[in-house]
C-alpha cells in the first residue's frame, strides 16, 4: 500500500515514514485501534478469518452457463491490495482469458475476452461498495463467453440501473474509496462504472449489464463478444490520433446510440461535439438522425467476408470456441447462442467441415466437433490467421 500511494502521489518520501505513522495518517488507525477499511485492506489472513469473514472473495469457472456445478473454484481471502492480485491472475488464466486478434488495414491490435482494466475497477467496486453487514461474500463467477461480478447489499444510497452513469453516489466506506483513489487502485469516486462502460463499448462489446442486480446485490455481467469489431477499429483510430478532444464515456455511449438507430434523449452537446469532430454526420432529410460517419462503414465492408461463403467473425468466434475442445453441438450452440442461431452454426459446422477445417467423431448424440488436426495444435490469433489465410487462398 506504501509502494502504490507513494508512486500515485509522486510522493518517495512517504516509503520512509513509519507503518504505525501512515496507518494513523490515513486514518486506518485510531485511537490505537484499527478499524474495519484496515482488516479489508491489509489485515493478515487469520485476522479477516476471526475478525471480518465475509471479506473473502470466491472465484469459480464453469465451462457452461447451464452447469450448477463448478469446474474450479477459489476462495480469496487475502487483504485487498494483495486479493486483487490473485482474482486477476484466476480470471486471466492463458486459457480462460482468450486472445482475439483485430486487424484492419495498418491497425493490428490484440483484444482479450476481458480487459484487465474493466475487471479491476469491477472486483474493486465490488469489494469496496458491497455491504459488510451481510455474512455473505463477494463471488466472481467465469464462464466462457461471460463474467459475473456480484456483491452483498444493492446499489448505494440513490443509484439506479437507470441512473448508474449520471449520478454522484454516497460511498459506504468513504474512507476505503478515498485510499484506493489515493493509491491509484481505482478511479475517482463516482468514475468507475464509466470506465467499465467506455472501455467495454469502446472494444465494441455489449454494454455491460446489472439488470440482474436488486436491494440486496449488485451483479455486473460482462459479455466477451465482440459484436461489432469496426466499431473498435473507428473508436480506436480516433482515440490514438491528434485530433482533440477525445472520447469520454458519454461520447462512446452517444456513438453506439447513433449505430444502432436510437436518437431519443441524445444531448444536443454531445452530438454537436461529435458532428465537428467528423465521427457522425447527418442522415439526408432528416434534422435530428444522424449516422456514424463513411470511415466506420468503411471499416465495416473492409475484410469482414471471405468470397461469398464465409463471415470472419463466424468463423472466428467457432474456432475460438473450439480451441482445445471436442464438443458435442449442443454444447457448442450454448456456447455461441448470444450471436447465432442453431440453424447457423449447424451450416457454419457443416461448410467447415468440407473444407477440412473441422473434423468430427462418433455419430448422431455422440457426435463430438473439434478443429481438424493440422490446425489441432494452434491457439489464438496463429489459429485464427492460418484458417482465414487458407480459406481466402480458396475462396478469394
Amino acid at each position: 500500500m506504501k509502494e502504490s500511494y507513494a508512486r500515485k502521489q509522486k510522493n518517495p518520501g512517504f516509503l520512509q515514514l513509519s507503518t504505525e505513522q501512515v496507518l494513523t495518517d490515513l486514518k486506518l488507525l485510531e485511537n490505537g485501534k484499527f478499524n474495519y477499511a484496515a482488516l479489508v485492506l491489509l489485515a493478515k489472513k487469520e485476522v479477516i478469518h476471526a475478525k471480518l469473514p465475509q471479506s473473502k472473495t470466491i472465484w469459480e469457472f464453469r465451462n457452461s452457463e447451464a452447469q450448477i456445478h463448478h469446474d474450479s473454484r477459489e476462495v480469496i481471502d487475502e487483504p485487498l491490495f494483495i486479493a486483487i492480485e490473485s482474482i486477476w491472475k484466476l480470471i486471466n488464466q492463458p486459457t480462460l482469458n482468450r486472445k482475439y486478434p483485430v486487424q484492419s488495414g495498418a491497425y493490428i491490435f490484440d483484444l482479450y475476452d476481458f480487459n484487465e482494466e474493466v475487471i479491476r475497477e469491477a472486483v474493486l467496486n465490488a469489494i469496496a461498495h458491497r455491504d459488510y453487514t451481510i455474512t455473505s461474500e463477494a463471488v466472481v463467477k467465469q464462464y466462457p463467453n461471460t463474467i459475473t461480478i456480484a456483491n452483498p447489499g444493492g446499489f448505494p444510497k440513490g443509484v439506479t440501473i437507470e441512473n448508474i452513469l449520471t449520478v454522484s453516489s454516497t460511498p459506504r466506506s468513504r474512507l476505503m474509496t478515498e485510499i484506493l483513489e489515493k493509491t491509484g487502485l481505482v478511479e475517482r469516486s463516482g468514475q468507475g462504472v464509466d470506465k467499465i462502460f467506455s472501455i467495454t463499448l469502446s472494444e465494441g462489446k455489449a454494454e455491460p449489464d446489472y439488470k440482474n442486480s436488486d436491494m440486496f446485490q449488485v451483479s455486473l455481467i460482462l459479455r466477451t463478444e465482440i459484436i461489432d469489431k469496426a466499431f473498435h477499429v473507428f473508436i480506436s483510430q480516433y482515440q490514438n490520433s491528434e485530433k482533440e478532444p477525445k472520447l469520454g464515456v458519454e461520447q462512446i455511449i452517444t456513438l453506439c446510440k447513433i449505430r444502432t438507430g436510437i436518437f431519443q434523449n441524445l444531448k444536443a452537446e454531445i452530438v454537436s461535439q461529435l458532428e465537428k469532430s467528423g465521427l457522425i454526420e447527418k442522415l439526408s432529410g432528416h434534422t435530428n438522425r444522424y449516422t456514424l460517419s463513411q470511415e466506420y462503414h468503411a471499416l465495416v465492408n473492409d475484410g469482414l467476408k471471405i468470397g461469398k461463403r464465409y463471415l470472419v467473425k463466424e468463423i472466428e468466434l467457432i474456432l475460438l470456441a473450439l480451441q482445445g475442445n471436442a464438443l458435442k453441438i449442443g454444447d457448442l450452440e450454448d456456447l455461441l447462442k448470444e450471436s447465432s442461431s442453431r440453424n447457423q452454426i449447424n451450416y457454419l459446422k457443416m461448410k467447415l467441415m468440407e473444407d477440412d477445417v473441422l473434423k468430427v467423431e462418433g455419430k448422431i448424440k455422440g457426435a463430438r466437433y473439434s478443429i481438424a488436426d493440422k490446425y489441432a495444435d494452434l491457439r489464438g490469433d496463429v489459429l485464427l490467421s492460418a484458417v482465414i489465410a487458407k480459406l481466402r487462398d480458396k475462396y478469394e
